[in-house]
């Protein structure tokens, strides 16, 4: 951690993104509140990283769309689950952590392999099987490095055909700008490890 404790007011007197961000449905302007009832009315509840983004409702809706588009894919709920947790280690997101560590253990992925992405030993992840950690792996060299090196990619996409891998590129894609909003709004990173 750096020292800074996320429960101590910021530096302007915040305690919460709520003051940066439109957060309840009585703060909305009638275009921000439309789109806020239908991602209500199609998800049951706005999640929180959404209503960073309802100061624009178009780009709020967008990005549900694309949410639920990657979510309904062919990846299976472990990589899915695997991909969040590894995402909320690289951007340190206690809220993504918190939200998918236990989504993750009952998905199938092993308390072994969740306690090896929370410390970051992407090379021991024990009892996941191999498309988890190969998919582990490919999460964590792209937020780690910016980049993922061809025999990663090349070992993720074994028996993938490129719309696959489109999926798997889409999702991490999700994981990280989900933990990118969150953490405006949270202010301080959290030490996950």
């Amino acid at each position: 951690m750096d020292g800074r404790d996320p429960g101590r007011q910021h530096q302007a007197g915040r305690m919460s993104g709520d003051d940066r961000f439109p957060a309840g449905k009585d703060r909305l302007d009638a275009q921000q509140l439309a789109a806020y009832e239908r991602i209500q009315a199609r998800r049951g509840a706005v999640p929180v990283p959404y209503l960073s983004l309802l100061a624009r409702p178009d780009l709020a809706e967008a990005f549900e769309q694309f949410s639920a588009l990657a979510w309904q894919g062919r990846l299976t709920t472990d990589v899915q689950e695997a991909i969040y947790l590894v995402t909320a280690r690289a951007y340190r997101c206690a809220h993504q952590w918190r939200n998918h560590e236990k989504k993750a253990l009952a998905a199938g992925v092993g308390a072994d392999t969740v306690a090896a992405i929370r410390a970051g030993r992407f090379d021991a992840l024990g009892g996941a099987t191999p498309e988890l950690a190969r998919c582990i792996r490919f999460a964590a060299e792209l937020h780690a490095h910016d980049s993922v090196p061809d025999e990663v990619f090349d070992a993720a996409a074994v028996q993938a055909d490129p719309a696959w891998m489109s999926e798997l590129v889409g999702f991490c894609a999700l994981a990280a700008s989900i933990a990118v909003l969150l953490n405006v709004r949270e202010r301080a990173p959290a030490n996950l490890s």
